[in-house]
């Protein structure tokens, strides 16, 4: 039998609270929490995945995403890929602002040019 290791999950809350300083993806809005993105990662079911796979979203935004859920939510902004793809973007330069603001700019060019 072949043993599959587990994956490590990051737990880094200065990520988080650097997550939760930032306008929300989609809105803009200040009123921002760090959303884990679940889906496309390795974690267990009632689990929360890795701290690298976070993106800032509005209360209300984050509110949307569960309930209807991570495929449709994301669907409607490129997929789950992509917004794995930017989460992981911003946390290898997480506690840069300036190049994370200019990541979110990039992927909200893209999206809305689709």
């Amino acid at each position: 039998m072949t043993l599959i290791p587990k994956a490590k999950l990051i737990n880094d809350i200065k990520h988080r609270k650097f997550i939760a300083s930032l306008p929300c993806l989609i809105s803009g809005a200040d009123d921002v929490q760090c959303a884990h993105i679940r889906k496309g990662n390795v974690c267990g079911v009632g689990l929360k995945p890795s701290d690298e796979f976070t993106v800032p979203l509005s209360c209300s935004q984050h509110r949307l995403q569960h309930n209807i859920g991570e495929v449709a939510y994301w669907g409607q902004y490129g997929g789950i890929e992509r917004i794995n793809k930017l989460a992981s973007d911003l946390y290898t330069v997480t506690g840069d602002r300036d190049k994370v603001l200019e990541l979110i700019m990039k992927w909200n060019n893209e999206i809305y040019n689709l």
